[in-house]
C-alpha cells in the first residue's frame, strides 16, 4: 500500500511521501494530474495477452455449459406447441419470442463479426419476432436447430 501511495503522490507532483508538492498547486491542472495517473503500464497489456485465451475459453464455457443453469437443449426440448406462444404470468415474453430473440441476436452478432458493412436490424423491434406465437408447428424446431449451429460457428470463429 505504501508503494501505491508513493506512486500516487509522485504522479500528483509531490517530491516525497510527506505530500509536499514540487509544483505549486495552482500551476497544475486537474487533467494533468489524472493524465499521469491513468497512463497505462506496459505490463498490464502483457497480462491481458497472456490471459486472453483463457478469457475466451471462459466465455465459450459460459455459453455452452449448463453448470449453473439449464442448457439450451434442455430448455427447448419437448416444448408443447400450445405453450410455445403463451406468455407466462408476469413474463413479458413467450418461449417463442425468447427463442427467436436468441436466434436473431446471435445471427446479428455473427454477421457483424464477419462483415463490417453488416446492417443490424432496427433496435429493439428488429431483434424480436412480430408475434408471440410461432407461425406453425415446424417453426419452433427449425429455430431450435439453427441456434446451436450458429453458436458453434460463432465459437469457432473466435467469438468475434
Amino acid at each position: 500500500m505504501a508503494l501505491f501511495k508513493r506512486w500516487i503522490l509522485r504522479a500528483c507532483g509531490a517530491n516525497d511521501v510527506s505530500g509536499r508538492p514540487t509544483v505549486a498547486r495552482s500551476e497544475r491542472t486537474r487533467p494533468q494530474i489524472f493524465a499521469k495517473i491513468r497512463r497505462p503500464r506496459p505490463e498490464y497489456n502483457v497480462i491481458m495477452t497472456k490471459n486472453e485465451k483463457e478469457l475466451r475459453q471462459h466465455v465459450v464455457n459460459l455459453l455452452t455449459w449448463g453448470d449453473a443453469h439449464q442448457d439450451f437443449e434442455g430448455a427447448t426440448k419437448n416444448m408443447p406447441f400450445n405453450l410455445q406462444g403463451k406468455r407466462p404470468k408476469g413474463s413479458p415474453h413467450s418461449p417463442w419470442e425468447l427463442l427467436e430473440h436468441l436466434r436473431i441476436t446471435l445471427w446479428d452478432i455473427l454477421e457483424f463479426s464477419r462483415d463490417a458493412k453488416h446492417k443490424s436490424p432496427e433496435f429493439p423491434k428488429g431483434l424480436w419476432p412480430e408475434s408471440p406465437e410461432p407461425p406453425n408447428e415446424k417453426a419452433w424446431d427449425a429455430s431450435v436447430k439453427s441456434y446451436p449451429a450458429r453458436l458453434t460457428e460463432h465459437v469457432r470463429s473466435g467469438g468475434g
